[in-house]
């Protein structure tokens, strides 16, 4: 099986609560005598494929702001 979590960042109902209920699955197998090996998808919060364009909407959003609240936003590229 392939596990990919859906958010990029880290947090309990992010990350730690799908580890658990995937341990808890196969310890359940396990006792029924069934085995699943269970591969992980990599966390991708710093992969370029995500930040690259996640920094570059979030430029775009920062342009289209009205110029008084362009002034004030703070960000960094």
């Amino acid at each position: 099986m392939l596990a990919v979590t859906t958010s990029a960042y880290s947090s309990y109902s992010s990350c730690r609560q799908y580890r658990e209920d995937l341990a808890g699955a196969l310890l359940t197998l396990a006792g029924e005598g069934r085995a699943l090996q269970v591969d992980r998808i990599r966390a991708y919060y710093d992969h370029p494929g995500f930040v690259g364009p996640t920094a570059a909407a979030v430029g775009r959003a920062v342009g289209e702001l009205p110029e008084p609240v362009r002034a004030d936003a703070v960000w960094s590229s």
